[in-house]
């Protein structure tokens, strides 16, 4: 999970940081964007990663269920 993060958080910040500098936003802007991007790249996977487990649970009591005689 830690991986995920940050992967996901250099990720984000990393191509939101390239899309300014190719706009023509200057450097100190860029490196407010990678931040910016990192930060709502890393709530974004902790999301995923928080509702990712119940739909799971839900869908094994769902198969238990199924194959109960």
């Amino acid at each position: 999970m830690a991986f995920g993060l940050i992967f996901s958080s250099i990720l984000a910040g990393l191509s939101l940081a390239v899309w300014g500098l190719w706009q023509g936003y200057s450097i100190p802007a860029a490196i407010l964007m990678h931040m910016l991007g990192g930060s709502v790249g890393a709530v974004v996977f902790l999301a995923f990663a928080m509702i990712r487990p119940n739909l799971n649970r839900e869908e094994f009591r769902s198969a238990k269920e199924r194959s109960a005689p």
